[in-house]
């Protein structure tokens, strides 16, 4: 993994919850950190390599990745994060069209896999975001159902109101990013999972009568 010709340095990478950097390139990532075995998510099979898959979504993703302060736009983030990966480019200087996929967040396995891993890196503000949210829906079903009481509304009104912004304020925290269509479905789709008690992956079939087909089609993943 090419880091130091970015800048970077094995002490840069310290505080990241896996620390890939320590591995060398042909590590079999799934072996070195078992608990990736208790996720459904990283049993998907994709079309990119699964080892270098793995070491982009910390480098994009994980809180304490030194790309996200260095680079402060989420593309070129995303982008450093892929090639530091190991992800090559073509004689176009471009990403062959499944890792570009990736990047751009086009490939929903992927998308749960990067959802999970922010979730077990921030498992205190994760399940924070899914108290809001679940109060926040609580909060708009009681106006909703319309009580008489003014004063109630109004109070309900700025209950609402705060906690959307809390809600907005956490997904941004948790996703380094507010403008990701494509994350904040899947985020979504892994909370519902956790009020309707069935998998996020069920939760997207449900909803797939709105959702883009898959960009990359399913194959076995590399190493």
């Amino acid at each position: 993994m090419d880091y130091k010709s970015f800048g970077f340095n094995d002490f840069d990478f310290g505080k990241m919850f896996f620390p890939i950097h320590k591995f060398p390139d042909e590590a079999d990532l799934m072996l070195e950190f078992p608990i990736l075995k208790k996720h459904s998510e990283f049993q998907a099979y994709v079309e990119v390599p699964f080892n270098k898959m793995i070491r982009y979504i910390v480098l994009a993703f994980d809180l304490h990745s030194p790309l996200r302060s260095a680079y402060k736009d989420i593309n070129e983030q995303r982008h450093k994060a892929a090639i530091i990966a190991g992800f090559g480019l073509n004689k176009y200087n471009k990403f062959e069209l499944p890792v570009e996929n990736m990047v751009l967040c086009g490939v929903p396995e992927i998308n749960r896999m990067i959802i999970r891993y922010v979730s077990m890196i921030s498992n205190e503000d994760f399940s924070t975001y899914i108290t809001f949210t679940e109060a926040l829906r609580k909060q708009q079903e009681r106006l909703f159902a319309g009580d008489d009481e003014n004063e109630k509304s109004r109070e309900l009104i700025a209950n609402i109101n705060k906690l959307k912004q809390e809600v907005k304020d956490l997904k941004e925290d948790l996703l380094g990013t507010k403008d990701d269509d494509k994350l904040n479905r899947a985020l979504y789709d892994f909370v519902e999972s956790y009020v309707l008690g069935i998998t996020p992956e069920e939760v997207a079939i449900l909803y797939s009568f709105n959702i883009e087909e898959p960009v990359i089609k399913k194959t076995k993943h590399g190493s």
